[in-house]
């Protein structure tokens, strides 16, 4: 031939980088802000400190491990790596954050355990 390369497929070979900061706050927030958004409505509808510690923790977590099917059914190659990042990085969130929550309420006596 002439000298050119044949274009690869479609997600293949593709160079991968890293997200910006950005990225990460963005992700995070609905983590975040679903936490306290769901404690300041369990608690102006008057729910009991445990049951708005529970509301919490339900209305946060999150399955990741079906969006990681999802965006490895869909995505291909380094696509696939981008999409996967979604849902690993929301499940670093919701149990770095969750656990703090849990924790901290626990310690404060806002839940039924022990």
């Amino acid at each position: 031939g002439d000298g050119s390369e044949p274009s690869p497929e479609p997600g293949t070979n593709d160079n991968f980088e890293l997200p910006p900061p950005t990225w990460y706050v963005a992700i995070s927030s609905p983590c975040i802000l679903g936490l306290i958004i769901a404690f300041l409505i369990a608690r102006a509808l008057r729910c009991t400190k445990p049951e708005s510690v529970a509301i919490c923790i339900e209305c946060c977590f999150q399955n990741t491990g079906l969006a990681n099917s999802v965006a490895l059914t869909i995505f291909t190659g380094s696509e696939a790596a981008r999409a996967i990042l979604v849902p690993l990085w929301y499940g670093v969130t919701e149990v770095v954050v969750l656990s703090l929550f849990g924790f901290f309420a626990w310690k404060i006596d806002w839940t039924y355990a022990p």
